[in-house]
């Protein structure tokens, strides 16, 4: 069975092509890694293959200690998370990362599907600074980063673009105002997987 890729993160970057100039700023969460760190690992995951993106890849590149989870196994899991802020029981940052295991190969030579993001922030201000960030170091061009936020006053959002080389990418995502503070969930895929929407 095909399994999505999933990563979990919070972040905040001023090292993308979107700077964020005149938007609210966020201020990160004690416990959340450092945003502009995780942007910066977001950067390197967009500009690589993501046939050659496996578990091994991702514990090199990403920041703070990144376990598996759902495993079958000792040595067959799905995807890998890393834990940050959770206060009373609800999940603040989380990064996890899923792999495809379709081919039947060894869990570090499964190939990342797709990356799915979480932050929270005190503001929509912030988490609209942030969903634009995140989507710009994703490589979502400037005038479709812009729609994030006007064009997501339900909530829910869903981006689509072509590469230089061609290759379809999608993130859909949402904003949600929970227990006083805001929340944003990012799905970020490519190729074939960039069609479905989550």
């Amino acid at each position: 069975m095909k399994m999505k890729a999933i990563l979990l993160l919070g972040l905040f970057s001023t090292a993308t092509s979107y700077s964020g100039a005149g938007q609210e700023q966020p201020k990160p969460l004690a416990g959340c890694p450092a945003p502009q760190v995780i942007a910066a690992s977001l950067e390197k995951l967009r500009d690589s293959d993501w046939s050659e993106v496996t578990p091994i890849r991702i514990q090199e590149i990403w920041p703070g200690p990144v376990r598996p989870l759902e495993c079958k196994s000792a040595t067959s899991c799905s995807s890998l998370a890393r834990t940050g802020r959770i206060i009373d029981g609800e999940i603040e940052c989380e990064d996890v990362f899923s792999f495809d295991e379709s081919a039947g190969r060894p869990f570090e030579k499964e190939q990342l599907q797709s990356v799915t993001i979480h932050y929270t922030a005190g503001t929509r201000g912030e988490i609209v600074t942030v969903a634009r960030l995140l989507a710009s170091a994703a490589g979502v061009p400037s005038a479709i980063v812009r729609t994030i936020g006007p064009n997501t006053p339900s909530g829910l959002q869903h981006l689509r673009w072509q590469d230089a080389d061609g290759e379809t990418s999608s993130i859909n995502l949402q904003l949600d105002r929970l227990q006083g503070k805001w929340k944003l969930f990012l799905v970020y895929t490519r190729g074939a997987d960039a069609t479905i929407v989550y």
